[in-house]
């Protein structure tokens, strides 16, 4: 029987060590957990990356006292004086500094921000604040002076080393939960959901719930949320979002050959039938090319570029 609580959650990192992070990023986190002191730090990054488990990590390896708020779903102002207010004027049981941590905090109100700021100032010496966002640009500049900026990113240069930490935390996952596992099935959900980490756990356990097993089949439906982001991109006729996408994925997307045929399969249904040849035409020349070109990834973006030029949507 696999258990049912969120894996996520069940399994989230309680010390910096355990957390999937390159190691210039790791050690300064750990450096302020050896100095059992947390700065103010707003964490940015992309989704699924790891910065709410960075923060709670931290806090908990510590063992502090720290109140949690998803500030998209409460971030008004009357939970900045019914919740925060009255966490942080009061003194933790063993007198050690509190901590708030904000999570998603580019979904805060305008009056929770202007709110918050003079909370930092009032409280400073009782507790800190943690921001995490995926868009720094919504929080205002007074409360990133007050919370500096720390940004987690990773590269194509980190995927080798990432991508084994978390095949192994994955790994250990499914053993626990006594789930049954293809192991190149699991290399490649890892290189389809690469860098959000949070998506691989939920994808799988998703699947094993379902299904009992981390079989092929999960390959499927990775495969095709992805397509699907990139086809809804292409619809919009966005070209830049569309090049930052292949930028952000191309490491995990597979040889072209394997690509245009998902991608042919995907868009066949959804855009008029006279742009078909086209495509097939396209992705003859494209395909050709690949063997040749020094950089593959703008053979692909070209390749895409011309699908989104010609082709009407249905």
């Amino acid at each position: 029987m696999i258990d049912a609580p969120v894996w996520t959650e069940k399994y989230r990192p309680r010390k910096i060590t355990d957390c999937i992070l390159p190691e210039r990023i790791k050690k300064d986190f750990q450096a302020f957990v050896d100095a059992k002191f947390i700065p103010n730090m707003t964490l940015s990054g992309p989704k699924g990356i790891g910065k709410t488990s960075v923060a709670r990590a931290m806090l908990d390896e510590l063992g502090f006292d720290y109140l949690f708020l998803n500030t998209s779903l409460f971030g008004g102002i009357d939970t900045l004086r019914d919740k925060v207010l009255q966490f942080v004027s009061s003194m933790s049981y063993d007198g050690d500094r509190k901590y708030v941590i904000l999570d998603e905090a580019d979904g805060m109100s305008n009056a929770f921000q202007d709110g918050l700021r003079g909370f930092i100032e009032a409280f400073s010496e009782n507790a800190g604040f943690i921001l995490t966002c995926n868009n720094p640009a919504k929080i205002i500049e007074p409360l990133i002076s007050r919370c500096p900026l720390t940004e987690i990113i990773v590269t194509k240069d980190d995927f080798q080393v990432l991508a084994r930490q978390f095949y192994n935390r994955l790994g250990e996952i499914l053993i626990k939960e006594n789930v049954e596992y293809n192991k190149p099935v699991l290399v490649e959900v890892i290189k389809k959901t690469y860098p959000d980490f949070r998506a691989g756990i939920n994808k799988i356990q998703h699947y094993a719930l379902t299904h009992g097993s981390i079989g092929g089949g999960v390959l499927a439906e990775v495969r095709s949320t992805q397509m699907g982001q990139l086809i809804e991109i292409m619809k919009s006729k966005n070209w830049v979002k569309m090049r930052d996408w292949i930028g952000e994925n191309y490491a995990y997307l597979g040889d072209f050959t394997d690509f245009s045929t998902e991608f042919y399969k995907a868009i066949k249904p959804l855009v008029e039938t006279k742009n078909l040849p086209s495509i097939v035409e396209f992705i003859n020349v494209h395909d050709f090319q690949n063997a040749f070109v020094v950089d593959k990834e703008i053979n692909l973006v070209s390749f895409l570029t011309k699908v989104m030029q010609e082709v009407a949507w249905k």
